[in-house]
């Protein structure tokens, strides 16, 4: 019998770890998180609204890396520095709070080792 009862818990603890699987990937079909891409800023506005658009998994969005892109004139010098400027500064506050989420991740996840063990 209690060859039964534990061939019944080896069964039950893999579907029941198929159901984690497949919940966790059909949760994860709508991130919209760039993880290892690239995110091409060259206009302040549209970066702000990207970069404040949550992921619907996550919370926060990760945008990958982030290339700040200057438009030059024939001689080389900026258009708009005033953009670039902005520009600049949104994207050290994102990488702030990229980096913010980052380590409250790890700290949960060292939670939730603490707690298995």
């Amino acid at each position: 019998m209690s060859g039964r009862l534990s061939s019944l818990r080896a069964r039950l603890a893999k579907i029941d770890a198929k159901l984690i699987d497949v919940a966790r990937q059909e949760l994860l079909a709508n991130c919209n998180c760039k993880f290892g891409g690239l995110t091409f800023a060259h206009d302040p506005e549209k970066f702000e609204a990207e970069m404040n658009t949550p992921c619907p998994v996550h919370g926060f969005r990760d945008l990958g890396s982030v290339r700040h892109v200057v438009i030059v004139g024939k001689h080389g010098e900026p258009i708009d520095t005033t953009s670039n400027s902005r520009l600049g500064q949104l994207i050290k506050d994102y990488e702030i709070r990229r980096a913010r989420c980052q380590d409250d991740l790890r700290v949960l996840e060292l939670k939730d080792d603490l707690e298995e063990s």
